[in-house]
């Protein structure tokens, strides 16, 4: 799978306009999600769209970047690189400080 960062989106974009956009891009979506301001309801301006090949992500990025976005693949946060590499039988603790 290949998550990517997608912003220059408009205030008012949603989850299911991102969807549709995404979609319009050719793939297999695996999930989506604008970033919405809980306070005003409005959106920061990016998101998040993961295909289920890096291929697939290729072909969106090159295609939003024709259309005026800027994207760019998704960098793993440190909270998620730990959950990945996490032993499911420990019960260790991991501090970031």
């Amino acid at each position: 799978m290949s998550n990517i960062y997608i912003s220059n989106l408009p205030e008012e974009a949603t989850d299911e306009s991102l969807y549709s956009l995404a979609t319009s891009l050719g793939g297999t979506l695996v999930s989506h999600k604008a970033i919405i301001d809980p306070d005003t309801g409005i959106c920061k301006g990016y998101g998040f769209v993961m295909y289920s090949s890096p291929e697939e992500a290729d072909r969106a990025l090159g295609k939003l970047a024709e259309m005026g976005f800027q994207a760019s693949r998704a960098r793993e946060s440190f909270t998620a690189k730990l959950r990945r590499c996490a032993d499911k039988d420990s019960n260790n603790l991991y501090f970031h400080g």
